[in-house]
């Protein structure tokens, strides 16, 4: 596969500079269905609001190249739509967390 060129990494780059914001919303959503889960206030709605942005942001960040942010995207997805307990929170909190790191770096 050959390489980009200059002026399509620059646009890239644009574009994801420029598309940060709405990711980073994506993960506040994933955030509060995570915490409303250890807290034990979770409800099928806002489960399934933090699995369809983290399904969204699976392929978003594939895009971009962001393979660790997918993966972690993924797992959150599949986690989530599972209907996870208070008990996992943690873990998702954690996951989350990375999530925003790979977006923010």
């Amino acid at each position: 596969m050959t390489p980009p060129s200059d002026a399509f990494a620059a646009t890239l780059a644009r574009v994801w500079d420029q598309s940060r914001p709405a990711l980073m919303e994506r993960v506040d959503a994933i955030e509060r269905a995570v915490s409303a889960t250890g807290e034990g206030r979770a409800d099928a709605d806002l489960t399934e609001a933090g699995r369809s942005e983290a399904h969204k942001l699976a392929g978003l960040l594939g895009t971009f190249g962001r393979a660790r942010g997918t993966e972690l995207a993924r797992t959150l997805e599949a986690r989530l739509g599972a209907g996870p307990a208070p008990a996992e929170a943690p873990e998702l909190a954690a996951l989350a967390a990375g999530l925003r790191t790979e977006i923010e770096t």
